[in-house]
């Protein structure tokens, strides 16, 4: 499902302070070699020209985007999503889903004390199979690879919750 309304979204991610990056197109690799190093821009009109170009964004994680830090899970829900949608919002912060899983996205000071309270909050069915965090990135909504787009439970409006 793609989100009717990138720019409400884009602008979303930079009201949260997320720091975007631009990944390449129809891929997973940012554009730049040197990602983590650049100051990427807060301009909504230059990201909708990327995306509407076939462009996708990331989120820098980490001390890049105020202490952002995503556990990814690579696994799609037993059910359909929505027979699930409590079992989504009960993570109370954003959700991303991607062609292989989900996002759950929070922010965080401390990346061990957030592991730990995710892991023994949340008795998961699945893997966590990567957290990210300083100097690893995500990609976001409305990102498309392999023909699937990404996107967010609820359009992205959920605020990240600090843990």
């Amino acid at each position: 499902m793609l989100v009717n309304h990138p720019q409400k979204i884009i602008q979303s991610y930079l009201d949260n302070r997320i720091r975007l990056i631009k990944i390449k197109k129809y891929s997973t690799m940012p554009l730049e070699e040197d990602w983590q190093s650049r100051l990427e821009t807060s301009d909504n009109g230059e990201i909708d020209v990327w995306l509407e170009g076939g462009g996708n964004i990331g989120a820098m994680c980490g001390t890049h985007s105020n202490g952002l830090i995503a556990f990814v899970i690579h696994a799609r829900p037993h059910y359909s999503i929505k027979s699930d949608l409590q079992f989504y919002r009960s993570f109370g912060t954003l959700i991303n889903f991607s062609r292989n899983g989900f996002q759950v996205i929070y922010r965080t000071e401390n990346r061990e004390r957030a592991e730990m309270l995710f892991s023994n909050f949340y008795d998961l069915d699945y893997a966590v199979d990567s957290i990210r965090y300083t100097d690893q990135y995500i990609l976001l909504p409305p990102s498309k690879v392999e023909g699937k787009f990404y996107w967010s439970l609820d359009e992205g409006m959920t605020p990240i919750k600090q843990i």
